[in-house]
């Protein structure tokens, strides 16, 4: 499928990093599941912990919502942390004209 949409017979890995960022940040959520699989599982186990606590003592009543809630914001920021970070990796490795593009692509004013 990849190659269909970037009309290129083989892709390099910078190029396929690009494509597996969220539209917002200029890829185009392909994502990769190998590589994202261990951010998605550590965001799950934060998320779900008091349920999970509340499972193993037992207890009949649902989790805070509260606290769900601030567990879910907090995992949101550390992902949207990660994927600064992977965009800024990914900036550095690519051409000049295709870091332009990915800003361009980026910008507020484009989504």
């Amino acid at each position: 499928m990849i190659p269909s949409i970037t009309d290129h017979h083989r892709t390099t890995q910078s190029e396929r990093d690009l494509l597996a960022l969220l539209v917002r940040l200029g890829g185009l959520g392909i994502i990769n599941p190998s590589q994202d699989a261990d951010l998605q599982y550590q965001a799950s186990m934060k998320a779900t912990a008091p349920l999970v606590e509340k499972i193993v003592l037992q207890v009949h009543e649902t989790p805070d919502d509260a606290v769900v809630c601030s567990l879910q914001q907090s995992v949101r920021r550390e992902k949207n942390e990660v994927l600064r970070t992977k965009l800024n990796d990914i900036k550095n490795s690519l051409t000049l004209k295709t870091q332009r593009t990915v800003e361009l692509a980026s910008g507020k004013r484009c989504i």
